[in-house]
């Protein structure tokens, strides 16, 4: 397999070696193409490195995985992502490659933030680094609203850990295992014995909080605003379920999608 007269422009418009691209092309046996790079309002430009399209994560992950020894002895690093058209649709996954030993190489490339929840790209690589007190992983994939982290030690009190990660990003329990093991009850009971304490009073308080702010009691009709307010117990309930779902996923997966919806 040899690299094409295009990609070979491609590999010196962004410094690569030749070798690293033909060894990428190798495992991923598609073109390479040029890595776009997100700016201000979703605009795209001709980005620092090369992008090979996969079908979906676990694609991502089977080759990253064929690459990674390599790559890291030449000094870059392979990252999960998305690719974006001009009109800032998704268009397909990617594998990102990037010549670069910074872990949060994809996040600053992507602006990968929580927006709706005030949530900014420092904000997410602020909460990162005071995890790696706790623990150790690699951040494997990024995207304007999402990153994917891998991890070869967890946290020591994962349950606290869990509650942290709800508090950065809720979705990831409230759009992710809370929903989608909501029924399971296996899992739940799993989950409950792996994290048998009560929630921090911490945590309770910003449940409480957030609930709070999500009140219409003062936009809807007063016999609504009843309605509303009886919701509480049962809202409470499902985030304190899914915050033991993620602790007992962390520890079945060694893996956390953060997911800003």
């Amino acid at each position: 397999m040899k690299l094409t007269t295009d990609e070979i422009a491609i590999a010196r418009k962004v410094g690569f070696d030749e070798e690293v691209c033909l060894l990428v092309k190798s495992h991923a046996k598609k073109k390479l193409e040029r890595l776009q790079e997100t700016l201000d309002y979703g605009k795209l430009r001709p980005g620092p490195g090369i992008s090979v399209a996969v079908k979906d994560g676990d694609d991502a992950e089977r080759l990253m995985n064929a690459l990674r020894e390599e790559l890291t002895r030449r000094g870059y690093r392979a990252f999960w992502s998305k690719r974006y058209d001009s009109d800032g649709m998704d268009d397909s996954d990617e594998v990102a490659i990037l010549k670069t030993q910074d872990p949060y190489a994809m996040i600053k490339l992507r602006q990968t933030d929580g927006a709706n929840f005030d949530v900014s790209t420092d904000d997410v690589m602020a909460k990162l680094d005071e995890w790696r007190n706790l623990c150790e992983f690699d951040v494997v994939g990024a995207s304007g609203d999402w990153v994917a982290l891998q991890f070869s030690r967890l946290p020591k009190n994962i349950c606290r850990f869990a509650e942290d990660v709800y508090l950065i990003c809720p979705d990831t329990v409230g759009q992710g295992v809370g929903y989608k093991y909501r029924n399971d009850k296996r899992r739940i009971a799993e989950a409950r014995r792996l994290c048998p304490e009560p929630l921090s009073q911490k945590i309770k308080s910003e449940i409480t909080t957030r609930m709070g702010n999500l009140s219409l009691a003062d936009k809807v009709p007063p016999e609504f605003a009843d309605l509303l307010g009886s919701l509480g117990g049962p809202l409470l309930d499902e985030v304190d379920t899914g915050i033991r779902l993620l602790a007992y996923e962390l520890r079945e997966t060694k893996c956390l999608f953060l997911w800003w919806d």
